[in-house]
């Protein structure tokens, strides 16, 4: 995808998971409560640890590029039904003893069961006024333009773009090419932003576009290629970060490009 080499940033996009939200006050414990209201008892920290190999495991074997959830043989539902089999495996509850999948779903699907950063919504809104157009880019399921509304964080984008709905996933430079020509805006003037330095950030400098690592944790492990002037540590850094490209390149003179 090509671009004039210091285009002005017209849209930003965000990945959501990590980046904008996360599960509060983490997977396990959520896990934990749903299987206590069944009757079943689990450790929180132990439902932590099964929850991100199961995540892994089942991840890698998923077609390169399609969606996880759709191209699961039995679906999203199926998706979701075998990383929780093998989340209680791991804590010692068999299959026979599992509540129902749908039960944790809709613990999921509960606003409560998520915490938006704290600077999200003054940033967005931020961005929102003074011309940006919104995206969110996410490797999530069906349900997600939901969780956004109940969130109150579906009204600042201008374009949502959710994985299962579309059947590829991130790094899939095909999502990518679907997100500017949704937004209306050159690859090189699209930002995306996002807490994964794979699927994030090299999938969207791959394709054009500029791109931020956020590093909540302030890590510093993002690798050789991630650039140190391209990670911020917070939604908030976004905006200063595109107020100083502004501010240090009037219209008419070249931008270093993130």
């Amino acid at each position: 995808m090509s671009s004039p080499p210091h285009e002005p940033v017209t849209a930003v996009s965000f990945d959501l998971g990590g980046t904008l939200i996360s599960a509060s006050p983490s997977v396990g414990t959520i896990y934990a409560e749903v299987c206590r209201r069944h009757g079943v008892e689990v450790s929180p920290e132990t439902c932590d640890r099964a929850f991100e190999a199961a995540w892994a495991r089942r991840s890698a074997g998923s077609p390169a590029g399609r969606d996880r959830f759709s191209a699961a043989p039995e679906g999203e539902e199926g998706w979701w039904r075998g990383v929780i089999l093998d989340v209680l495996a791991a804590c010692g509850i068999p299959a026979e003893r599992a509540p129902a999948v749908a039960a944790f779903r809709d613990a999921f699907a509960d606003p409560s069961a998520w915490r938006v950063f704290d600077d999200v919504h003054a940033t967005l809104a931020s961005l929102k006024q003074a011309g940006y157009r919104l995206a969110i880019l996410s490797n999530w399921d069906s349900r997600m333009p939901a969780l956004l509304s109940k969130l109150g964080l579906l009204p600042y984008f201008d374009v949502v773009l959710c994985s299962a709905l579309e059947g590829i996933e991130k790094p899939n430079p095909e999502l990518f090419r679907t997100l500017v020509s949704r937004l209306g805006s050159p690859p090189a003037g699209t930002l995306h932003v996002g807490d994964l330095v794979v699927e994030d950030y090299r999938a969207a400098r791959a394709s054009g576009l500029r791109a931020l690592w956020l590093d909540r944790g302030r890590s510093g492990q993002a690798g050789a290629d991630v650039d140190p002037s391209h990670v911020v540590t917070s939604i908030g850094g976004v905006a200063r970060a595109l107020a100083g490209w502004r501010a240090a390149c009037p219209p008419d003179s070249p931008a270093e490009r993130p």
